[in-house]
């Protein structure tokens, strides 16, 4: 909001390039622990370009553009849990430590897209100037004095069930459908998958329904129901249950819960845009702080209960 999206998205992608090859080749769980959580800084790059994709669309069109946003960045997390096994496998197989390697390969392509960014993109379109706040204030200040705080509110809280949800689900996925089906570890990884998979297209739909109906909070409302009812349903999966029905329950559910992602941030542009920025990382870090919340929940009860709270 301040700086101006191109920027400090290049710097973030830059800088963030050197905790990859700091764990890449980390030999001690120090090192391990303080480069990912060096790491997870990255995040910040989604709020980055929540607010650049504001600037550059109209209110009729900006729901569905920032779902379409947000959908690639789940969708390039699904790939590379897909080939990265591949490269070190593959590509890197004849190393000792190949999987270092497609590891820090991560690394690379953040390093060198960060240069693309800051040459190529622009903080606004041809003809549009780019407005940001001279001076960031606290956000829980603004959201009282400015707006009502219940928009916000009931904005954090939405994220923090549906995005949390779904970094808690993906983070368990795995394990669950390996122990459940008594499948490979690699089966199990390709299935878990699918449930980030579908944000390439269940995001931008959630943002389009919301442009398109009319109506946002019902919109919200419809999705926050569909997750109530997915997550219901994948916790009546056992092992008695086709694998392939399993899958398709799971992925119903992640369309309603990526759906209801690119439905709360097709309201945040609309509350104060030149604010965008932190109201979006607000907003985001609550969803991270819900997957927190339910990972803790899960290292206490089984599975069928874990969904059940979901």
């Amino acid at each position: 909001d301040r700086f101006g999206p191109r920027k400090v998205f290049s710097s973030l992608l830059i800088v963030m390039a050197f905790p990859v090859f700091f764990f890449a080749f980390g030999n001690s769980f120090t090192q391990l622990l303080v480069a990912r959580l060096l790491l997870s800084s990255i995040g910040a790059g989604f709020v980055i370009g929540i607010r650049l994709v504001a600037d550059w669309f109209p209110p009729s069109m900006v729901g569905r553009a920032e779902g379409f946003y947000a959908g690639w960045g789940n969708f390039g997390s699904a790939a590379a849990a897909m080939t990265l096994p591949w490269f070190a496998l593959k590509l890197f197989g004849s190393y000792e430590d190949g999987w270092r390697y497609a590891l820090a390969l991560n690394g690379v392509v953040s390093l060198v897209y960060g240069f693309i960014f800051y040459f190529v993109v622009r903080d606004a379109p041809e003809g549009k100037t780019f407005k940001g706040v001279k001076k960031t204030q606290p956000l829980t200040a603004t959201s009282w004095d400015r707006y009502s705080f219940s928009s916000v509110a009931a904005l954090n809280t939405t994220y923090f069930a549906n995005f949390g949800a779904e970094l808690a689900v993906v983070s368990m996925l795995p394990l669950f459908f390996e122990n459940t089906f008594k499948i490979s570890p690699t089966l199990a990884g390709m299935v878990a998958a699918s449930f980030a998979f579908v944000n390439l297209f269940a995001r931008p739909l959630g943002g389009l329904l919301s442009d398109k109906l009319g109506n946002r909070k019902l919109t919200m409302l419809i999705y926050m129901v569909g997750i109530t009812s997915g997550f219901f349903a994948m916790s009546f999966i056992n092992a008695s249950w086709p694998l392939w029905v399993a899958v398709l329950v799971t992925i119903i559910c992640s369309l309603f819960v990526q759906g209801a992602e690119g439905a709360t941030f097709a309201v945040i542009p609309f509350i104060k845009k030149n604010m965008t920025g932190q109201i979006s990382g607000m907003a985001g870090a609550y969803g991270n702080v819900g997957a927190v919340v339910y990972l803790v929940i899960y290292s206490l009860v089984d599975s069928q209960t874990f969904f059940y709270i979901i």
